[in-house]
């Protein structure tokens, strides 16, 4: 998760007033009505969402005497942000179902080495793989069919990546249990990746020779990398396509050097096709995503025209706010909710070697990993290309158009409750289902990236040849059949992040 500091404030709404007066420190109020700091911090976390928060439920429908915020006081402030933040979800049927309002450990950016937070993790994932190579719509799940755990992709400086890990591999022991396909492997799975009770584990991995490596993996701090792969790849009539995998979307300060690597080689060659490969990309920093729009953005795309625009609750967008007066609205990297800053049009006057590059075709390899900020991505250029952008996959994207402000209390814990949505230069939002793939596709956990014959990469490169790709379902519901099991989750704050 990367998460950008924009200082500490805590306490009651009538108390904040003091840290108004120097918007430079870090100030924690401290009301002497009694109260402790973990109800201080329910406190603060019910009224910055009563102000914040994008869906009017919580103004409309609460109090602070009808919400009660200290009877979601818990052990430690992260539990009790957890807590308060459970029941501002449960006022919005969206974000109930999917759960976009989160909160973490408290994370001071200012005193490391990037702005960006490091992420402690595996850092690698896993996915099932299926003998059938069936997209998820067109698959019934079964023992039979089961190919193995297979590693999705790896950051290159986590301890897995360090001790050589790749993906193609599959888990097939873990602490010397065997895995299968059986609700006990998805437990020990979410042990390692969701819940994170799994701190160490002994993983025997089998590679694709069949060849077994047991190697002992921690769970780590370290920088992740937002390009994990890029190539120009050849399609089988002879045609060049740039290939990127793009994980997330990090602060452009810390990103941007790779992305231009990858680009720039892309430019260089004059290539006019690009895969976009954002199957796993969580999302990010919309900041990023501009960078990156421009980039991929037509040749008919001027600076004239618009890109996306920022919309907030109605109260934000009037000025009336108080409490992120103390925050956000006097920092530059956010603009004022009630200014025209928030319409947001391309640029392509940037003189780096990254744009634009132009491309006449763009095709995107998505899943339901592939989230927030990835989704704006897509629905900022999609009115753009004429029906030459083409979405591959094996399942719908996450589905988030609503995004969040960081805020921080008490230099103890991070919360994020959803403040803001995008809609797309034809004023289209994204989908709470996602985008669908155009062609459902498999994706193919046992092939490396950059393999021509990987099943959405090969789809992507049939079509710039314009051959008809062979897919085995074209229609019908996106999502798993009933009798498979859950998936195996990643910790909330590694995905569906849309940060401004």
């Amino acid at each position: 998760m990367r998460v950008f500091n924009m200082g500490a404030v805590g306490g009651l709404l009538l108390l904040l007033a003091a840290s108004c007066r120097d918007k430079k420190k870090d100030v924690d109020v401290k009301p002497d009505d009694g109260s402790t700091e973990i109800q201080r911090v329910a406190d603060s976390v019910y009224l910055f969402s009563r102000e914040i928060y994008f869906w009017d439920e919580i103004r409309t429908n609460t109090t602070y005497e009808s919400f009660n915020p200290r009877q979601y006081a818990k052990g430690t402030d992260l539990e009790t942000a957890e807590a308060t933040l459970a029941a501002v979800r449960n006022t919005n049927a969206h974000d109930k179902e999917k759960g976009y309002s989160y909160a973490t450990d408290y994370y001071n950016a200012e005193t490391g080495s990037m702005a960006t937070q490091p992420e402690s993790s595996y850092g690698f994932f896993v996915k099932s793989g299926w003998k059938s190579r069936l997209p998820i719509a067109g698959r019934t799940a079964i023992p039979s069919d089961f190919a193995g755990w297979f590693v999705t992709y790896v950051h290159p400086n986590s301890d897995a990546g360090k001790k050589g890990v790749q993906r193609t591999w599959k888990i097939v022991k873990v602490n010397n249990t065997a895995l299968g396909y059986n609700q006990s492997s998805v437990d020990i799975l979410n042990n390692m990746f969701y819940d994170e009770t799994t701190k160490s584990a002994n993983v025997t991995f089998e590679k694709p020779g069949g060849e077994q490596v047991s190697l002992d993996l921690s769970i780590a701090s370290f920088i992740p990398s937002s390009v994990l792969y890029s190539n120009i790849l050849q399609s089988p009539k002879g045609a060049k396509a740039g290939y990127m995998v793009y994980k997330f979307f990090d602060l452009l300060e810390d990103s941007r050097a790779a992305i231009e690597t990858a680009l720039g080689s892309f430019k260089n060659a004059g290539v006019k096709n690009i895969i976009l490969d954002l199957r796993y990309n969580n999302g990010g920093f919309t900041r990023t995503q501009d960078y990156l729009a421009n980039s991929l953005s037509p040749a008919t795309v001027s600076s004239s025209n618009k890109m996306y625009t920022y919309y907030y609750n109605a109260d934000l967008q009037a000025g009336n706010y108080t409490l992120m007066r103390t925050r956000h609205s006097y920092s530059p990297t956010y603009y004022k909710p009630e200014s025209s800053g928030n319409t947001v049009n391309f640029n392509k006057t940037d003189n780096s070697k990254g744009f634009p590059i132009n491309p006449t075709n763009l095709y995107v390899i998505i899943g339901d990993q592939t989230a927030s900020s990835a989704e704006l991505l897509i629905n900022d250029l999609k009115p753009y290309f004429n029906g030459n952008i083409k979405l591959i996959g094996d399942d719908n994207t996450f589905g988030k158009p609503v995004g969040f402000f960081p805020i921080d209390l008490f230099k103890k814990v991070t919360f994020w409750t959803v403040s803001f949505m995008t809609k797309n230069s034809s004023d289209q939002q994204v989908s709470y289902d996602g985008f669908a793939p155009e062609l459902k596709i498999y994706d193919g956990v046992d092939k490396a990236w950059g393999d021509v014959t990987e099943d959405c990469t090969k789809a992507a490169l049939d079509l710039v040849d314009g051959t008809p790709v062979q897919v085995a379902i074209t229609t019908g519901t996106s999502g798993r059949a009933a009798t498979s099991l859950p998936k195996v989750q990643l910790k909330k704050q590694y995905y569906d992040n849309m940060l401004r």
